[in-house]
This record gives C-alpha cells, sequence and structure tokens, in this order.
C-alpha cells in the first residue's frame, strides 16, 4: 500500500487538494535499522557549544546529528536544504 504523506500542495482535477496519509504512513513506517548498515557515525566538526556528527551519506544526500548545548550557528550553502 502507498500512502501519500506531502504532495506540495498539488491539487486533482476536480481542483481540490490530494488527500494525505500522514498518520497512517507513521504507522506502517519501520524505523528499524536496517541490521546490514556498516557505517559508524563520525564526528565532523566539535564546536564550544556543540557538534555536528556525519550519520548517512550516499551520492543523493547525507544526512548530519547536530546537537546544540546553547546558541549555535553554521554556514548553510544553496545546495543544502
Amino acid at each position: 500500500m502507498t500512502y501519500r504523506v506531502y504532495d506540495y500542495n498539488r491539487i486533482d482535477k476536480n481542483g481540490k487538494k490530494h488527500e494525505i496519509h500522514f498518520d497512517k504512513a507513521v504507522k506502517a513506517m519501520n524505523m528499524a535499522p536496517s541490521p546490514d548498515v556498516k557505517q559508524v557515525p563520525r564526528a565532523v566538526r566539535y564546536y564550544p557549544d556543540g557538534s555536528r556528527e556525519l550519520l548517512c551519506r550516499c551520492k543523493y544526500f547525507e544526512v548530519e546529528r547536530i546537537q546544540v548545548t546553547k546558541g549555535f550557528s553554521f554556514l548553510v550553502t544553496c545546495s543544502s536544504f
């Protein structure tokens, strides 16, 4: 089964927004890590009030964990969101 969790506010042929199935999708998700994942989190940078840690990277995206203890800022480029 496929659930729509976001549809970019598109409308159908009748001018209505598509139904979103977020709650059903969350219930159906298996959020447990895959047993074949071998990549161990590694620190990218440490700062006086926090750290950035690379959790996962592939050719399409990367995911970082950012932990802070108080105010923290970093540069975001046009190639990231």
